[in-house]
C-alpha cells in the first residue's frame, strides 16, 4: 500500500494570472487534506475513489459486480443492480 496527504491551498493573489505565465501567491491549508491511497487490486478490475467523509464509492474502469440473488428476489435484484450500473457510467 502507497499513500500520501496533501494539504488544500488558498490562493491569495493572482489565481487568474497564472494562466497567462504570471506568479501568484498561494499558501497551504492543512485544516483541509486530501489523502491518496492506493492498493494493489486484480489485473482489469479499474480503480475505484473512495469519499469516507460522503460514504461514496465511485467504480472507474473494470467490471461492476453483479448481486448475487435468490429465486424469489431476481427481479428487484435486477432493477437494482440496473441502477448502480448506470449511476456508475453515468
Amino acid at each position: 500500500m502507497i499513500s500520501a496527504v496533501a494539504p488544500g491551498k488558498v490562493i491569495l493573489v493572482g489565481e487568474h494570472a497564472v494562466v497567462y505565465g504570471k506568479p501568484a501567491i498561494a499558501a497551504p491549508v492543512w485544516q483541509v487534506t486530501a489523502t491518496a491511497e492506493v492498493n494493489a487490486g486484480e489485473i482489469g478490475s479499474g480503480f475505484q475513489i473512495v469519499a469516507h467523509d460522503t460514504g461514496e464509492r465511485i467504480l472507474l474502469g473494470g467490471r461492476v459486480p453483479r448481486p448475487t440473488v435468490g429465486p424469489g428476489d431476481a427481479a428487484g435484484a435486477r432493477t437494482t443492480w440496473l441502477r448502480h450500473a448506470s449511476r456508475l457510467a453515468g
